[in-house]
């Protein structure tokens, strides 16, 4: 559709273009930095038909630094590339015909064609006014976008994520949130799996993949949720890709003031029915939340350079509670949390010339928890995630937690003519999770009464008496940092009817764990043998030297580098093929710098293609297929690589660690775990990929409503795991218990064609077994068939509703397990840790739910008020029957088919916000208030699955036998419920 006879006058590359051009050709050697805008096209056509060129063609926006015109090209096209999402009205002009004006709403990184016909008039001045389709009908990405109006009036959570549950497909998983962020799942992949990314800027979370970056709405312009079938420049993702851009400045100064408001006195009470057992183990009892700030955007020099600003305020001041008493704690007893979090962001857009852009963004989201920090409930579903309070004693509670950090971003673009568009950028991100402990040693009695040398004595319960310190922090959950730089590239050349780009980046992932003992050991009084003596444990110089160390330090980083190559081909008026090249490569060193893990071959191939069948950009009918890898991130490294000793030694001393040979049965010290050599790897070991196919038609049925219908499946083909029932014996193991593998293949750890132990219990423990079982292949099927409608008109109304009919079914739920642990270790999750947790393992997955329907929509009424709703309804997930394994591992052994033991009850709800504006003069003053989970239903959203938790008879003949009896009597009690009724008030003033 288009030539290249110059049709963007005036966009040559101007003086700055030679020194771009030369940083260009230094940066392209080294997958792209997501979009932050979007280009506006079409063709100019006459009464007849035929496209005119030499037509003038002009763009004007709020969005846009002054204007940009075109000039049509001999087949009537042009094109607007580089546009910010926003706004626009497209006006064409050609002398003898009258002038046409089409209005165009331009989203996050997509097409608007604005296609334009004019009529011959006796005078120019004659316009004709309308709006252009909302269909992108050059790209097959499947997803959708929510700008900040959209985002201001919905009732959603103070959290920019929040929003991305408004999408089809998308659910909550036990991901790690660290209190703070969103496990959100999309179409069947895990929390962990997806790409977070601000202005341009890879936020995701370094250490564990998940949502890394905790701004406010009002930050916030547009958020666009990719969740599937996107084009070779984005990768190592196999979920979803979340890309915002934050607000920027303009041609008139703006700003907001901002205050919400809610506290436990505006909420129902965390219910606890009967039968519910093992519950949460903490709850808010009473707090408050503030929430405030302010915003302010405008022009340094108008057209030229643009700035923004904003800061937030949210400040917490509540008091836990355990949810079950214990002898130590009673639920009457009350522990301080208090929150602060100071949440900024700052943009500066500088025109440099007619054809030079640069942007410069920062933000930030520090906070920080002081008081029962480590019990705060917030902090997710994991275990080790939220550690209860054991005593009364402050300084075994007592801890400070610290969050969040600084990014920021430097983005060049720049046009060549009507030939080129380039794009460099550089970018920095870094998130911290590190906690504070009282120094003094924890002290723990576990005395009991009648031992003896020959008949010892059973340990009291587990809340025996404790004093002293705080204890273990545990580095992967309580105690760890990382950063990354960036550095990335982009090339788009136009060439007659082809979109061609090509590009890379580079990314340098680190972290740093710490785990520590406060006081440096943890201390057990014991007497089981009728001796009383102290068991000391604690991080030791190694396995060999029980000389103690303050601390377990481990580090990893994460290389990842690639390029990408595609073709977006308009081969006729109303079809495109989308063809492109995905290459990654990844590299990770150990805490000594050494590389330990080495991917160079994921190539991914995808092919895409759209077509409008009568040309008249209503209807989109589309089919997509590709391959797409995943990015490990840095805890596999960190913890299967890192170097650590951790012993236990005992004598008659409160403080000293050396070991006493008289103590009964304790004449030497126990390693409890470590390691120097890092685990064995399989020689052939290749990354995570996942392949996908997606076909689907929307279609334009009113200027302001679009219905479609797509079906999506998605296999998983390879994952990086670890399995840990190797002989820990033997040199061939690197005397470890785990390696890494890829599940399924005949690699020697994989298949089994290594020395390995069979996990049971003593005395049936035994180890040296070679070959040990193989492995099975691992398996993640998804398959959806998805129909959603959405309305939009103007300022006034935006309405989306979906369902979808899906499955999820195989052995392996993906980068967080979804079992009772809830770990969100990608790459060393236990899901293959044993050859018992093979069985039964193929079935109905965690994430498996049948039925879905959602609906989020605003209204404005003729009375300026405005309501937004939300709501939806989904099939509750499959369970499980467990049974017994070991005493390390408890209950993981399928008893039945995977997920064949029921299904929670369908999860439901709803939120609502009202708004109304004052309007005093140049100032709006809006009042709003939100009711959060109407109904309160606090439905069950996890019941205790564990049949057995202790060995069956004939155990270990009998740990498969599904009519083994039940021990544990609790199985089937709801373990959790939905969060309760909350009402929600703010006020904003803005100009």
């Amino acid at each position: 559709m288009f030539d290249s006879s110059g049709w963007l006058s005036g966009s040559g590359a101007g003086r700055g273009g030679f020194a771009l051009g030369w940083l260009l050709s230094l940066l392209l050697s080294v997958p792209a930095a997501a979009q932050t805008t979007g280009t506006i096209e079409g063709t100019v056509t006459g009464p007849d038909g035929a496209p005119l060129p030499g037509a003038t063609v002009t763009l004007a926006g709020a969005h846009l630094q002054g204007t940009r015109a075109a000039t049509t090209g001999r087949d009537g096209g042009y094109r607007f590339p580089a546009i910010p999402p926003g706004a626009y009205v497209v006006t064409a002009q050609l002398e003898g015909f009258g002038s046409r004006q089409l209005a165009a709403t331009l989203t996050l990184d997509a097409t608007s064609t604005v296609n334009l016909q004019l009529s011959v008039a006796a005078t120019a001045e004659v316009t004709v006014t309308g709006e252009a389709p909302l269909i992108d009908q050059t790209s097959t990405t499947t997803g959708t976008s929510y700008t900040s109006r959209v985002i201001s009036n919905l009732p959603v959570a103070r959290n920019y994520a929040d929003i991305v549950k408004s999408n089809p497909g998308v659910s909550t998983d036990r991901g790690d949130t660290e209190g703070r962020s969103l496990a959100l799942a999309i179409y069947g992949a895990t929390s962990a799996e997806n790409q977070w990314i601000i202005d341009g800027v890879n936020t995701t979370n370094a250490f564990k993949g998940v949502q890394g970056k905790a701004i406010n709405n009002e930050f916030v312009q547009e958020v666009e949720v990719k969740t599937g079938a996107y084009q070779a420049e984005y990768g190592r993702a196999l979920g979803g890709i979340i890309n915002v851009i934050t607000k920027s400045g303009g041609n008139q100064y703006h700003g907001d003031g901002f205050a919400y408001y809610d506290s436990t006195a505006t909420a129902a009470e965390k219910q606890i029915r009967p039968g519910d057992a093992g519950f949460e183990e903490m709850r808010v009892v009473a707090g408050s939340r503030w929430d405030y700030g302010l915003d302010v955007g405008g022009f340094l020099l108008k057209d030229r350079l643009w700035f923004f600003g904003a800061y937030n305020r949210v400040s917490i001041s509540s008091e836990l509670s355990t949810v079950e008493p214990t002898d130590q704690v009673p639920t009457s007893a009350r522990f301080p949390l208090d929150s602060a979090n100071n949440l900024y962001s700052g943009k500066l857009t500088w025109n440099v010339a007619s054809s030079t852009t640069v942007v410069g963004s920062v933000f930030a989201d520090p906070s920080t928890n002081a008081g029962a920090a480590g019990a705060d409930p917030r902090q997710g579903l994991g275990v080790g995630q939220v550690t209860p309070p054991v005593s009364l004693d402050p300084s075994t509670w007592y801890s400070s937690r610290f969050q969040g950090g600084t990014d920021f971003g430097l983005r060049v673009t720049q046009l060549f003519g009507s030939q080129a568009l380039a794009t460099i950028q550089g970018a920095y991100h870094k998130d911290k999770d590190t906690l504070e402990a009282p120094g003094s040693v924890r002290v723990r009695n576990l005395e009991c009464e009648g031992g003896t040398p020959d008949n010892p004595c059973a340990f009291p319960p587990v809340d025996a008496a404790v004093s002293g310190g705080y204890g273990l922090v545990y580095g992967p959950n309580d105690n760890n940092t990382s950063e990354r730089q960036q550095y990335a590239a982009v090339l788009t050349l136009y060439a007659g009817n082809h979109e061609i780009k090509f590009g890379g980046d580079y990314e340098n992932g680190s972290s740093e764990i710490l785990s520590f003992f406060s006081g440096e050991q943890l201390v057990r009084i014991q007497n089981e043998y009728g001796q009383p003596y102290y068991a000391h444990r604690f991080y030791a110089v190694s396995l060999d030297d029980p000389t103690p160390v303050v601390n377990w330090p481990s580090s990893a980083r994460v290389l990842d580098y690639g390029a990408f190559l595609q073709d977006s081909w308009k081969v006729t008026p109303g079809l495109t093929l989308n063809v492109g090249l995905r290459w990654d490569g990844e590299t990770t060193k150990n805490y000594l710098g050494r590389t330990v893990l080495n991917f160079d071959n994921a190539w991914q191939p995808r092919v895409g293609v759209t077509w409008d069948p009568w040309q008249d950009g209503r209807t989109k009918i589309f089919a997509f297929a590709g391959r797409f890898s995943y990015a490990l991130p840095t805890v596999a490294a960190a913890l299967s690589f890192g170097s650590f000793a951790l012993l236990q030694t005992y004598n008659f001393d409160p403080v000293s660690v050396i070991q006493n040979p008289n103590v009964i049965n304790h004449s030497q010290y126990d390693v409890l775990g470590g390691g120097i050599y890092g685990d064995p790897v399989d020689p052939n070991l290749r990354g995570w990929y996942q392949d996908e196919a997606t076909l689907g038609i929307e279609r334009l049925i009113s200027p302001t409503l679009t219905v479609g219908l797509k079906g999506t499946y998605r296999t998983l083909r390879n994952v990086v795991e670890d399995r840990c029932d190797l002989d820990y014996n033997v040199p061939e193991t690197n005397y470890n218990s785990c390696g890494l593998m890829n599940p399924g293949t005949s690699d020697p750890i994989a298949s089994g064609h290594i020395p390995t132990c069979n996990g049971l219990d003593p005395p049936d423990y035994q180890c040296g077994i070679d070959p040990g079982p193989a492995a099975p292949a691992v398996s993640r099927i998804y398959r959806g068939l998805e129909f959603f409608v959405r309305q939009s008109i103007g300022n006034t109304m935006w309405i989306q509703a979906s369902y979808i009919y899906s499955s999820l079914t195989g052995n392996y739920d993906g980068g967080v397990n979804e079992g009772q642990y809830g770990q969100s270790w990608p790459g060393i999750n236990q899901d293959f840790d044993y050859p018992q947790m093979w069985h039964n393992a193929s079935g109905h997955l965690g994430l498996d739910r049948t039925n879905r329907f959602r609906f989020d929509g605003f209204w404005t009424t003729p009375w300026q008020l405005t309501l937004g709703l939300q709501a939806y309804a989904e099939s509750g997930v499959p369970l499980n029957r467990l049974g017994y394994l070991n005493q390390y591992y408890g209950t993981v052994i399928f008893l039945d088919p995977r997920g064949s033991a029921g299904r929670l009850p369908t999860l439901w709800g709803a939120n609502l916000q009202l708004a109304y504006p004052i309007v005093f003069g140049p100032v709006t003053v809006t009042l709003q208030a939100a009711l959060l989970n109407v109904f309160n239903k606090q439905i069950a959203i996890s019941k205790d699955e564990n049949w057995s938790i202790e060995q069956p008879p004939g155990y270990p003949a009998t740990i498969y036998d599904p009519n083994q009896p039940q021990s544990n009597p609790y199985y089937g009690s709801v373990t959790g419920r939905s969060d309760p009724r909350v009402f929600r008030t703010a006020v904003k003033v803005s100009f």
